[in-house]
């Protein structure tokens, strides 16, 4: 008897995924590629800002999720930051220090949405669905 290999969906949209835990960020890539999305990781603000440059000279980048709290720069200035330099780039904050302050400053500053950790991977794609303006993959 053979197996059915799942198929992979088809999508042309690139996601940027930026937290200091590896871990996330694996978890992250592993679940946003199954649903066909090119993933690229980094695990800090100023590589993101530097996969960024790079990045967005070969091919857009649609969406950039992105955590507050990193060591070498924080997700605040991180996403002023893109914002001043990719208006168009919705950034959706992925954090465990959710406050409502915290959230506040986020979206006063940019941010598309404010998710908190741990996370239900469901409402991050839907959320990356709704950034994108498109379908959430496996919804009639």
């Amino acid at each position: 008897m053979k197996r059915r290999r799942k198929k992979r969906k088809i999508n042309k949209h690139t996601i940027l995924v930026v937290d200091n835990d590896p871990d996330i960020c694996e978890v992250l890539q592993r679940a946003l590629s199954l649903d066909g999305y090119r993933v690229h990781k980094a695990l800090g603000g100023s590589e993101a800002l530097r996969i960024l440059d790079v990045l967005t000279k070969e091919e857009d980048v649609h969406v950039v999720l992105l955590d507050l709290v990193m060591p070498d720069r924080d997700g605040i200035s991180t996403l002023k930051e893109i914002n001043r330099r990719w208006p168009q780039l919705p950034v959706i904050i992925l954090t465990g220090y959710g406050t409502l302050d915290t959230a506040r400053q986020a979206m006063l500053s940019g941010a598309y949405d404010f998710l908190t950790k741990p996370f239900d991977l469901n409402v991050v794609k839907e959320t990356i669905c709704e950034a994108l303006g498109s379908e959430i993959p496996g919804k009639v």
